[in-house]
This record gives C-alpha cells, sequence and structure tokens, in this order.
C-alpha cells in the first residue's frame, strides 16, 4: 500500500486541536495521565505538537497584543508539586549569567507556582521584556507555560493575569479520540505504523463508543488507521477498517480505493477492478486538499500494472 500523508490531516487536525475558536489546548503524552489544559482567547497557534519520541508536546502562540507564549509538556521525573517543579525549573533557569533577571519575583496561585522577571536589555538591545513563567506539577507530567512580552508596560499586568487564568492541570485527564488521533500521527509520520495504528485504533474505539470528531475528521481517521494497517502488511485488518469506514460513510472514495489496494497487493485483479470503479464513481467526493490516487503509479498494483486488461480498465476510469 503506498504511503500517503493526508493533507487534511496535518492541517484541519492541527487547528481543531489547537483551541481555535475558544475551544480548548490539551497538552498530553502518550501513555501517561494528565494533561495541562490551556484556553486561549485572542492567541493564534503557530506551531506546536508531539515531539519524535512522545516525551514532550509544545505549541507556541500570540496575540495581537505582542503577547508570546510558549508551553509543554514533559515526563515526570518524579511526583512534585507545582512549587517543587518550579524548584527545580525555575532554579536552573536564573542561573543564566548571559541575561540580566530583574525584578525577579515568586508568587502562587491556586493554579500554579509562577515567576516573574523583566529583561531591559539584551546584547545592546533595548527590550523591556516582561516574562512569566507558570509551573505545574503532577504524578505523571509537569508543565511549564512562559509569556513574554516586549516594551512593558504596568498596564500590561492585567494581560499576564488573564493568560495565566486560562490554563490548568488536570491531573485525571484521559486521553479522547481527537488526542489519540494526535499521537497515532506522531508514529504516522514518524513511519512507524505499529505504533500509529494503535493510537488509531484507540482512537475509532473511543469514536464508536462517544462520537466527538467531524464527518471530515471521522474520515481522516479511518483512512489513516487502514493505511498504518495496510504500511504494516496486516492487510485483513486494514480492509476490516475501510469496510466499517463504508458502513457509516459509503460515498467517500478513498475508502473503496484503498480496499482496492488490498486486493493490489494480493495480485487479484478482478477485486481490485471492482473497488476501483466503485472509487472513481465517486472521485468527486474527495476532502479538501486531497486528490485521487493514480493506481498506474501506486506500489500497491505493481504485480497487476503489466496486465493490458487492467491498465486498459483503470486509463477509462480515469477519463
Amino acid at each position: 500500500m503506498r504511503l500517503r500523508f493526508c493533507i487534511v490531516f496535518l492541517v484541519v487536525g492541527v487547528i481543531d486541536l489547537f483551541g481555535q475558536n475558544g475551544r480548548p489546548v490539551h497538552l498530553f503524552l502518550p501513555g501517561r495521565q494528565g494533561a495541562l489544559e490551556l484556553t486561549l482567547p485572542g492567541f493564534q497557534v503557530e506551531r506546536g505538537g508531539l515531539r519524535p519520541d512522545g516525551k514532550q508536546f509544545t505549541i507556541a502562540a500570540k496575540n495581537p497584543n505582542g503577547m508570546y507564549l510558549t508551553a509543554f509538556v514533559e515526563v515526570a521525573p518524579h511526583p512534585a508539586t507545582n512549587q517543587q517543579v518550579r524548584d527545580e525549573w525555575w532554579g536552573n533557569l536564573k542561573k543564566r549569567k548571559e541575561v540580566k533577571m530583574e525584578n525577579q519575583t515568586l508568587t502562587d496561585s491556586a493554579n500554579a507556582a509562577i515567576a516573574e522577571y523583566i529583561v531591559h536589555d539584551y546584547q545592546g538591545i533595548h527590550l523591556d521584556q516582561e516574562s512569566l513563567h507558570a509551573y505545574y506539577g503532577g504524578n505523571e507530567i509537569w508543565g511549564e507555560v512562559h509569556i513574554s512580552k516586549t516594551n512593558f508596560q504596568p498596564s500590561d499586568q492585567k494581560l499576564f493575569e488573564q493568560a495565566i487564568m486560562g490554563v490548568r492541570m488536570l491531573p485525571a485527564y484521559t486521553l479522547m479520540s481527537m488526542d489519540e488521533m494526535v499521537a497515532g500521527g506522531n508514529y504516522y509520520n514518524a513511519h512507524d505504523y505499529y505504533q500509529a495504528a494503535q493510537h488509531y485504533q484507540k482512537a475509532l474505539d473511543l469514536e464508536k463508543d462517544r462520537p466527538t470528531l467531524s464527518n471530515t475528521m471521522t474520515r481522516v481517521l479511518v483512512d489513516q488507521l487502514g493505511m498504518s494497517y495496510g504500511i504494516s502488511h496486516e492487510l485483513a485488518k486494514s480492509k476490516a477498517v475501510f469496510e466499517y469506514g463504508i458502513s457509516r460513510d459509503p460515498e467517500y472514495p478513498l475508502f473503496y480505493y484503498n480496499i482496492a489496494c488490498g486486493y493490489g497487493e494480493q495480485s487479484d485483479r478482478e477485486n481490485a477492478l471492482v473497488f476501483l470503479k466503485k472509487a472513481f464513481e465517486r472521485k468527486a467526493n474527495v476532502l479538501k486538499g486531497e486528490a485521487m490516487p493514480n493506481p498506474l503509479t501506486d506500489d500497491s498494483f505493481k504485480n497487476l500494472i503489466s496486465d493490458p486488461t487492467f491498465v486498459k480498465e483503470v486509463k477509462a476510469m480515469q477519463q
């Protein structure tokens, strides 16, 4: 089965995850309990995601007021309170000699242990950059949020306070289907299709029990799960996933196409053509950003490409 990266997942999935339209962002780690939740009104998340080894999740965002925010969670070396995490991480940060941190203050809120300071000048550049670091402890993950703003004025302090009020650690957070999709995508993009399938399958199982994804994202989930099984040569599981997709969404062409891929790998011309025909009959229903693959250049059909009947019928479908 030829590797296809679904553009929709890389774009739509990131938008859904990263809290657009007021939805909270959840930073989590696969296999670890807990999540750092951020509600970021006014902030535009620019980038982020899981590290390839799955041990850190980061985001970076900014808002029109000139504030920048970065946040991350990583594996906890041991259980710790917010204050204990601050003691360890802030203790290391303030040792930096190249940055002169002035007006250092430590405070505690109901949700975080906080350290603040201002940097007036750095390497000859006048900044007046205020920084706030908020630390979050837990049993299995620790988190940090860093907010900064140059040309800081005392009236800006309220902006910092409002931003940090939207952050909290959820120690008992259980991953949802979108979270498992993100974890699956992390491994898929790293070409670890076995691990990708494990997380995509968990996401699908969660969706079957309690649907939360849009129709578009459910299509992407089924597609990526079936692809992960297919690339791993688990063709029976792959076919079963796509058959499930067809049972709930019979007009999406790539479910049929991917079943055809499985038959192509088995050199089954007749069934491959049956499902390719069904796929191309529905080619107008691909998702935005997708295109119908070309079976004549798809490795799944390499055993059939020398068959003139197969080639003739595929070309007719493509007209």
